[in-house]
């Protein structure tokens, strides 16, 4: 139980503030080459928005904390190259342990697995404090069992230092910050948009001010990019960290949000460039690490694999069913905190599948 509405200049700093008075919130989000897009409410969503202080219960408010995270977003088709590629329902895909001889089968007369790894809900369980989701000693042991024979690269939306101190494994490549931060052995180092570091930094600390009072709203610096997290804010305040984000995000140039599991996700937008994402930090790494392979006819003898389970990584997804690769998502059967359609070819149902399977590749 928590009284937040003790005083009238908490509701105005934090309700009524960070409301958009002009441009309305975005009651659906699609995607434009697997970027998420807002696009505007009915008048009814609006009218919702602007009269949520008017609806506040009178006195303490009990609230409970960690309320389901629902997904907000669909993904539309997307074009890579020329070609389209359609999304698929995740009920249609094959589940990934079952189809181990398929998996084999199509990794049999490959010469090189090039295989990129998400961090949290991949290599380790979503937890309610980010701070928290360690890796457990044997899914350590499996990528590194894996990395032993085969090019492995994380990539993460956290930053490349933090995800690099989870993971401990230095023969890696790491791809921090949707991609905009790469590094790996040999003096890999590769990073994009610096000079939106300035923004992203202001963004920060206005939406840490602004979101100081909101009970579970946590935003966590990635420095190339930026998380609003708000798995653990009660229900009746989403509404408003999505507002507050919004509305930093609009006033800036040179940045945009997408959504994610019960988070934001903040970035530099590239004016004059096309978008750059874990997808074509992919392209990137696979160029810079396996060279004229990778321009042979049908990728040659390199397959490469993607394993991930949240909404960015479905730029990824995309691009390996372009090159003919294999792309795992993670999802249980009754997931809700992403969209149920995906660009991947394969379904994990959790991370203890996801372990089991990387034991598979390096066994094979």
């Amino acid at each position: 139980e928590l009284d937040v509405f003790q005083n009238a200049e908490f509701i105005f700093h934090h309700f009524i503030m960070p409301l958009p008075i002009v441009t309305p919130s975005a009651a659906l989000l699609t995607t434009r080459g697997a970027e998420l897009v807002a696009h505007p409410p009915s008048p009814a969503v609006f009218e919702l928005r602007l009269d949520f202080t008017s609806r506040l219960p009178a006195g303490p408010l009990r609230h409970s904390v960690g309320a389901p995270c629902h997904a907000i977003a669909v993904l539309d088709r997307v074009r890579t190259l020329g070609t389209s590629l359609e999304p698929r329902e995740v009920s249609t895909l094959p589940r990934a342990i079952a189809a181990l001889d398929d998996i084999r089968t199509a990794i049999a007369g490959k010469k090189t697995l090039m295989i990129f790894l998400d961090y949290d809900g991949t290599l380790t369980p979503i937890v309610s404090d980010p701070e928290r989701a360690f890796m457990s000693p044997s899914m350590r042991a499996a990528v590194n069992r894996l990395s032993e024979f085969n090019k492995v690269a994380i990539v993460s939306g956290r930053r490349r230092d933090r995800v690099q101190d989870f993971v401990q494994l230095s023969s890696l490549v790491y791809a921090g910050s949707h991609g905009f931060d790469i590094a790996g052995p040999g003096g890999l180092r590769h990073r994009i948009a610096e000079a939106a570091l300035p923004v992203l930094a202001a963004a920060r600390d206005a939406l840490r001010a602004r979101l100081a009072g909101i009970p579970g709203a946590f935003v966590e610096d990635n420095q190339f990019s930026m998380s609003v997290h708000w798995r653990n804010t009660p229900s009746e305040f989403r509404s408003v960290v999505e507002n507050v984000t919004r509305d930093e995000v609009h006033r800036r140039g040179g940045i945009k949000y997408t959504t994610g599991k019960c988070v934001y996700e903040i970035r530099p937008e590239l004016p004059g460039m096309a978008a750059w994402n874990k997808g074509e930090a992919v392209r990137f790494l696979l160029k810079y690490l396996l060279g004229d392979a990778t321009q042979d006819e049908g990728m040659g003898g390199v397959l490469p694999i993607y394993i991930g389970d949240d909404t960015s990584d479905e730029d990824a997804f995309a691009v390996l069913r372009e090159l003919g690769g294999l792309s795992f998502l993670v999802a249980s059967t009754g997931e809700s905190e992403r969209p149920r359609q995906t660009f991947g070819t394969h379904v994990l149902a959790d991370c203890d599948e996801v372990e089991a399977l990387l034991c598979a590749l390096a066994s094979i």
